[in-house]
C-alpha cells in the first residue's frame, strides 16, 4: 500500500505542478481566447469567413462524423 500512495502522491503533485504551469502560461499570452487573436481571424477572412458566428454557423471544419 505504501508503494500506491507514493505513485498517487507523486502523480497529485505532477497533476498540480501541471496546472500551474499551464495557468502561468495563459497568464502570459497576448491574446486570453482565440476571439482576440487577429491571426485567427485573417485566417477565418482568408477562409471566406467575415466573422466567427458566420464560421460557426456554416463551417463544418469543427464537425465530426461517426456515422458509416
Amino acid at each position: 500500500m505504501q508503494r500506491w500512495m507514493c505513485r498517487w502522491n507523486k502523480n497529485q503533485h505532477q497533476k498540480e505542478e501541471g496546472k500551474e504551469r499551464v495557468d502561468a502560461y495563459g497568464d502570459e499570452a497576448q491574446y486570453r481566447t482565440p476571439l482576440e487573436n487577429p491571426f485567427v481571424l485573417e485566417l477565418l477572412e482568408r477562409l471566406g469567413y467575415d466573422s466567427v458566428e458566420n464560421f460557426l454557423e456554416n463551417s463544418k471544419i469543427l464537425t465530426r462524423d461517426f456515422g458509416e
